[in-house]
Parts: structure tokens; sequence; C-alpha cells
């Protein structure tokens, strides 16, 4: 199972992330996990992902997002990140989530912090 952490990576005023956390960052693969925003709205070369890899020093970015999803099995739309997660590259260092907007909008149930209810989001 992933364990998930927090990861904070500055910027100077040039755009350039400082070296230590670059070399953290060397030969590492982020998977990005979302929905619209994350996919680039059906072009992935506007996505904050596809701009990813010209900032970072990483082996791969894998863009898993796809517009409409959600993050829960609410009703609606297929395909929602409980479901996508475990489909995603197996390499992944790094997984970023970006997600809940498609949740709210349709009003989906919130959860709490410690369950493990796919029918709510927290």
């Amino acid at each position: 199972m992933r364990h998930p952490c927090f990861i904070k990576i500055w910027y100077n005023e040039k755009n350039e992330v400082n070296a230590m956390e670059k070399n953290w960052l060397e030969g590492k693969v982020i998977s990005c996990l979302g929905d619209s925003i994350t996919q680039g709205v059906g072009n992935n070369d506007v996505s904050w992902a596809h701009y990813l890899k010209d900032m970072l020093p990483v082996k791969r970015i894998n863009n898993y997002g796809i517009a409409g999803t959600r993050i829960t099995k609410g009703t609606g739309w297929d395909q929602p990140f409980v479901d996508r997660y475990d489909h995603m590259d197996p390499e992944s260092d790094i997984i970023i989530v970006f997600g809940g907007i498609n949740d709210c909008n349709h009003a989906l149930p919130l959860g709490t912090v410690d369950s493990y209810d796919v029918e709510t989001f927290y």
C-alpha cells in the first residue's frame, strides 16, 4: 500500500527549483491523478502536469487526468479516482492528486479524514 506524504517544492525568483530538491527529485517518476485541470482540458500540452517535465529533473511524468471525473464512486461519470489509482504506473515515486471540484459540484457527500468509504471524499 502506498502511504501519503506532503512535499512542497520551493522555487527562486527565476522559477528554478533549489539544488537540494533538484537532487532529491532526479530520476523520480511522478504520476498526476486528476480531472480536466490535470488532463489539460483535452490537450495534455496545456496541463500543469506537462509543465512539470520542463521544471523538474524527473525520469517521467505520467498524466492520469480525465475530464469530468470525480474522486468518489458517486453517481454519474465513470472512472473515479478511487478506481484508477490502482492502475497507475507501479514505478511512481510521487503521486499528485488534484481533484474534488467535480465531486463538490455534484453535491457528493463529504466523508471524514479517517474514512475509507469510496462514496464520499474529504
